[in-house]
């Protein structure tokens, strides 16, 4: 039986290898993935920068605070300030244009003066782009807020020393109005996690990509695998020799195991040399986790394989299936609450990705992981069983 198993897996690895353009997709599938993501995610890219223009006014920046201010903003990796000069226009009219102009997120107007006047805050009239990026729109304003609440602040202060010095306040009260304007501080530490320290955002991102690359080779060359054999009449023919169809099944999913590891290994290598991914936990226990995803989704594969009737109906059902686990399974991105993360739990690579995440990420060990290692395998073992049935029923009628 063993020898019967190692040649209809090589025999899959050999029909892969003499057919060369999809040999050459199998290589470039996760080269070109790791080098879009990696370059999207990775290095400078991982940050949004925000191009802001800030107007100065007519006659220059005359006043300190308002000079101050302003070089705030060059200080801050998020923010691409340009400067220019008030044009006497409405507030409204020049925003959109330099907006359409210099396609920025956010422009602010400077006043001439920081200077509060008494009972009269200073005006800083703030534009943004309403079509622009959401995510870009929350990191300016929250930017923007947090420069200019921290401005203020400084300028409080300030003002409330001057106080002291000019005798118009004691130290007891100043303290006092300290004390009323900013009732609570934040005390912010790092907390000592277990797990790589010093993390970048590709990190995170990479085991959201093994298993994308999971889920895609595993259901949908599975499902196209088997179907297609089944059209040409390669299974029975095989099956009319002494081979059994466990022999058969295993032999097909060994050849495809082979080729998902061959991937994986691909892109965990792109992503070491080239954006110095960092893996906090065992290599091995990764790769443990990487087999028993590529098992959970060749069942997925083989469940499709039972009621597609062509190659390309295979593939058309297996997108329907590979869509809605790829956005609900946490990949790119956490699940809200409410019934989308209800429906991820039905889904074995929300499973997969959390060990995965779990050992690549916060280094834990396999006792760690074990629960959802387990809801993954016995994923698995239900598909298998399931899609053993219906495919021995399907091929004996």
């Amino acid at each position: 039986m063993v020898h019967n198993i190692a040649i209809i897996a090589w025999r899959g690895l050999m029909e892969t290898w003499h057919q060369k353009k999809l040999l050459v997709f199998l290589v470039a599938y996760p080269l070109i993935f790791m080098l879009l993501f990696g370059s999207a995610f990775g290095g400078d890219n991982a940050y949004v920068t925000i191009d802001t223009v800030i107007v100065e006014p007519v006659g220059g920046v005359t006043d300190p605070m308002v000079e101050a201010f302003s070089a705030q903003f060059d200080d801050i990796d998020a923010v691409r300030a340009k400067r220019v000069t008030d044009s006497g226009a409405a507030m409204s009219e020049q925003a959109a244009r330099l907006i359409d102009e210099h396609d920025a997120v956010l422009v602010i107007f400077l006043p001439e003066s920081m200077a509060p006047r008494q009972g009269d805050p200073v005006d800083l009239p703030v534009f943004y782009d309403t079509l622009a990026d959401p995510n870009e729109q929350s990191v300016a304003l929250g930017v923007t807020n947090s420069v200019v609440s921290g401005f203020s602040q400084s300028i409080f202060l300030q003002q409330l020393d001057n106080a002291i010095i000019e005798g118009m306040l004691t130290t007891n009260q100043v303290d006092f109005i300290k004390t009323i304007a900013s009732p609570v501080s934040t005390n912010v530490k790092p907390a000592d996690v277990k797990g790589e320290t010093d993390l970048q955002y590709i990190d995170f991102i990479v085991p959201g990509i093994v298993s994308l690359a999971i889920l895609w080779t595993g259901v949908t060359g599975t499902a196209e695998g088997i179907v297609e054999d089944r059209v040409k009449g390669i299974r029975r023919r095989l099956l009319s020799t002494p081979v059994s169809r466990g022999s058969l099944l295993a032999g097909d999913m060994i050849s495809q195991m082979v080729i998902i590891l061959f991937q994986v290994t691909i892109l965990l290598l792109m992503a070491v040399t080239l954006y110095d991914l960092h893996i906090a936990g065992s290599l091995w226990l990764v790769y443990g986790i990487i087999i028993v995803g590529t098992l959970a989704m060749i069942g997925i594969g083989l469940l499709i394989a039972t009621v597609a009737k062509t190659a390309d109906e295979s593939s058309q059902l297996a997108m329907l299936v590979n869509f809605p686990m790829m956005i609900l399974s946490g990949i790119f991105f956490a699940v809200s609450q409410g019934w989308m993360n209800t429906i991820s739990k039905i889904f074995p690579l929300t499973y997969i990705n959390q060990a995965l995440r779990d050992v690549m990420v916060r280094g834990m060990s396999l006792s760690e992981v074990a629960t959802p290692l387990a809801v993954a395998y016995a994923f698995t073992a239900a598909f298998f069983f399931v899609g053993m049935m219906m495919l021995n029923r399907g091929e004996t009628a």
